[in-house]
């Protein structure tokens, strides 16, 4: 073997590992990307609220959303200020959460007030 076909294989081997290497980076950034956007959505809405304020989890919310926000800022104006069209409104029994799946917020909370005779 001469020096020019020594020189070829280097130089291949070299960029071979090269290019696998980037595809490797690529994937493994593509990956990253998949898992942060999907672990959000992949739970259910009442496991998201669930993660960011105490529910009773034993309990099934009623959902609900939003889709003429003015008729409820109309009827209930210091409930609804902050909602948005597409908002979701969990139901349970000691309290209404309005809560926002673009931003995983909540919005707003109020207490239902049962008395117990």
């Amino acid at each position: 073997m001469d020096n020019t076909e020594r020189k070829f294989i280097l130089y291949t081997t070299i960029v071979v590992l090269t290019v696998s290497n980037i595809a490797l980076i690529i994937f493994s950034v593509m990956l990253i990307r998949d898992s942060r956007n999907s672990t959000n959505t992949e739970l259910p809405l009442a496991d998201r609220v669930g993660r960011l304020m105490i529910v009773n989890e034993e309990e099934t919310p009623t959902i609900a959303t939003v889709e003429d926000v003015n008729t409820l800022k109309a009827v209930k104006p210091d409930i609804y200020k902050d909602t948005e069209n597409g908002d979701k409104v969990l139901v349970y029994s000691d309290k209404v959460i309005i809560y926002r799946e673009s931003k995983d917020l909540i919005i707003n909370v109020i207490p239902i007030n049962r008395f117990e005779d």
